[in-house]
């Protein structure tokens, strides 16, 4: 178990400073700091509350650590984690699609689609099934972003919108033994739907 905000953590794996040229805010700092620290844990504690440990659990974890407290706004929507907060960005307009010419940044949230057959019916129509943290964007556009894997536990992954068939850019996200729709979909790349930059809420 680690504990996050005041508490060691061991080894921090963090320095980047700035993305393409442009540089993070003091929120997004502490957004990749705290990611970086999640790595490898088996219980998500912060400040004393202990949350889920599923993709949403992790964002709120990594957020919470960072002095945002993203659960407060929980209460006005309705839906799992992951719709929640995707609905929580698009009030507040601080949501946009993925696309191949869009770069996110550190601390964004990322939502993916389809990541695993929710509804049972071995069809492609499970939205918002999983999100994640970015943690890094290259200057090739390549997205490093943590989540909360089902196998492997919180991790970091990569992904290119510019390149998204591209096996060794984009890692796998649809799980392994859900149904696939016969298009070859199955890279984050593939199954991202869009970012929110939820480090810019008012406090």
């Amino acid at each position: 178990m680690v504990m996050l905000n005041g508490c060691t953590t061991g080894e921090v794996r963090y320095a980047p400073s700035a993305i393409a040229g442009r540089q993070l805010s003091d929120r997004q700092h502490r957004l990749v700091r705290s990611a970086h620290d999640l790595i490898g844990v088996d219980r998500l504690y912060v400040g004393g509350t202990e949350y889920r440990d599923d993709c949403t659990g992790a964002v709120l974890a990594v957020y919470a650590a960072a002095g945002i407290n993203l659960g407060a706004r929980f209460h006005r929507y309705q839906g799992n984690g992951v719709s929640r907060l995707y609905e929580m960005m698009r009030d507040h307009h601080f949501y946009f699609p993925a696309a191949a010419d869009v770069r996110p940044a550190p601390g964004d949230i990322v939502f993916f689609d389809n990541t695993w057959d929710r509804n049972g019916n071995r069809r492609w129509d499970d939205s918002l099934t999983h999100m994640g943290l970015v943690v890094a964007v290259d200057r090739s556009g390549t997205i490093s972003y943590l989540h909360n894997h089902v196998r492997r536990g919180v991790i970091i992954e990569q992904m290119n919108l510019r390149h998204p068939d591209a096996r060794q850019l984009n890692a796998p996200l649809r799980l392994r033994g859900a149904p696939r729709d016969g298009s070859g979909r199955w890279l984050a790349s593939h199954l991202v739907r869009g970012f929110g930059s939820a480090y810019l809420l008012p406090t």
